[in-house]
């Protein structure tokens, strides 16, 4: 891999963990409270968290449901 390739990946994980940061945020809960309530294990929300990609296609989709649910109201 040269260092175009590494800086690209590390741009992709950054913008991943400031994404889940964003999602988290709109649902006010702590990611252990969000860990809990979305089924998740603490482990997988905290690799999330850390920009890691959701292991398969099935958890990004758990993941985006549990930030819809949760979400706060903007009313």
């Amino acid at each position: 891999m040269n260092d175009a390739d590494r800086l690209e990946k590390q741009r992709q994980k950054r913008e991943r963990a400031d994404r889940f940061a964003a999602d988290l945020a709109a649902t006010g809960m702590r990611i252990l409270e969000f860990a809990s309530a979305a089924g998740f294990t603490r482990n997988v929300i905290y690799n999330l968290s850390i920009g890691q990609a959701p292991s398969t296609p099935e958890q990004a989709q758990r993941l985006a449901d549990a930030f819809r649910r949760f979400r706060k109201s903007e009313n």
